[in-house]
């Protein structure tokens, strides 16, 4: 046979080399991000347990509690979701002195399962 030279030769094939399993390798049209954001999963991460809880699992219990209205008693409902703090529209806010501060011991009771 003749001998081409070698720009004109087809290219060598590459050894199949076993790759890494993919966790959207069994979905179609789907492509699933391996990559770990840094700077999303530590904005929405804690870094420790905060203060009513005494324990991550407790947190996370409390966490997974759903706060819609198809799930709780809408009296539940409003006590979930309302604001610590309420203003009317319009009215100036003065800013919290310190002797405020320490007077104010009053906190929200934590959730009960």
């Amino acid at each position: 046979p003749p001998t081409f030279p070698q720009r004109l030769q087809p290219p060598e094939k590459k050894k199949q080399t076993e790759r890494k399993k993919r966790r959207d390798d069994d979905k179609k049209k789907v492509i699933i991000s391996e990559k770990r954001q840094k700077r999303t999963a530590n904005k929405y991460q804690v870094g420790d347990v905060p203060y009513p809880y005494t324990s991550r699992e407790e947190y996370e219990r409390a966490l997974s509690g759903a706060l819609g209205k198809e799930w709780n008693v809408s009296n539940a409902f409003r006590d979930l979701t309302r604001p610590e703090i309420l203003v009317r529209p319009g009215k100036m806010i003065q800013p919290i002195s310190k002797m405020a501060k320490k007077k104010a011991t009053t906190q929200r009771a934590p959730a009960k399962f």
